[in-house]
């Protein structure tokens, strides 16, 4: 994967309440719902602490989830 800064130890996350790991520090929307069973069309958000509103996440958007707090999504 050329856009990866490389293998790096696997990411905890949370997809609808199930927990996973990725071993990537950049994952897309698509990957997101392809490791959660979800379907493409299904709208999938990015859970953000408050006082932010939680993301839509695009198929073909990159999130960093070696970011602090980005680890949730449903």
């Amino acid at each position: 994967r050329g856009n990866d800064a490389g293998v790096i130890a696997p990411l905890p996350l949370t997809i609808q309440d199930k927990k996973f790991t990725w071993p990537y520090q950049y994952i897309t929307g698509a990957e997101l719902k392809k490791l959660g069973g979800l379907s493409p069309d299904q709208k999938l958000y990015l859970s953000l602490a408050d006082p932010y509103d939680d993301e839509v996440i695009a198929n073909d958007q990159q999130v960093n989830l070696a970011r602090p707090g980005i680890e949730r999504f449903y």
